[in-house]
């Protein structure tokens, strides 16, 4: 398809989930999952897909951590489901090719889901979700049948004045 930017990325079975939380702090309009211990790393990577910023590890561009800039404004709560049980577990890590850069950036709008009942986020780039795999304690993915990030599934949102 022209104009489709597809996030390839690899599910890690033999990797243990992050443990972290996810908050949302209004007064800048910020999410973010912190993992609970923070993980040595000498370098990271930094993968933009428009306001939503990945960290990962350098070697292995596994998440480490996420945030995102976006008004609850934005979010749509009518009509929204909750999060869809796993149909696996492993860590995250992205594929997309970073050439020498530490630092990458893809103009994508994502839309944003919350399901009040769940308390939990949709992050959605794309309705092709096959598989969902949890990739922390608090946190989803979906991955189409290409490798490609369909969602990201922010769950137990806590809300921050």
């Amino acid at each position: 398809m022209a104009g489709r930017i597809a996030i390839k990325v690899e599910i890690l079975a033999d990797r243990a989930l992050l443990v972290g939380g996810n908050s949302y702090f209004s007064l800048e309009n910020s999410l973010e999952f912190r993992p609970a211990i923070e993980r040595y790393v000498s370098r990271t990577k930094t993968l933009a897909l428009g306001r939503l910023i990945f960290t990962l590890d350098h070697h292995t561009q596994e998440l480490i951590s996420l945030q995102c800039f976006v008004p609850s404004s934005r979010w749509k709560v009518e009509g929204t489901e909750p999060p869809p049980s796993p149909d696996g577990s492993g860590a995250l890590a992205f594929r997309t090719h970073f050439g020498e850069e530490d630092f990458l950036y893809f103009n994508l709008k994502p839309t944003y889901h919350f399901h009040e009942t769940s308390s939990s986020l949709r992050i959605k780039f794309d309705d092709r979700g096959v598989v969902y795999v949890r990739v922390a304690n608090c946190l989803q993915v979906g991955v189409s049948g290409d490798g490609e990030l369909t969602d990201l599934w922010m769950e137990r949102l806590r809300f921050i004045p």
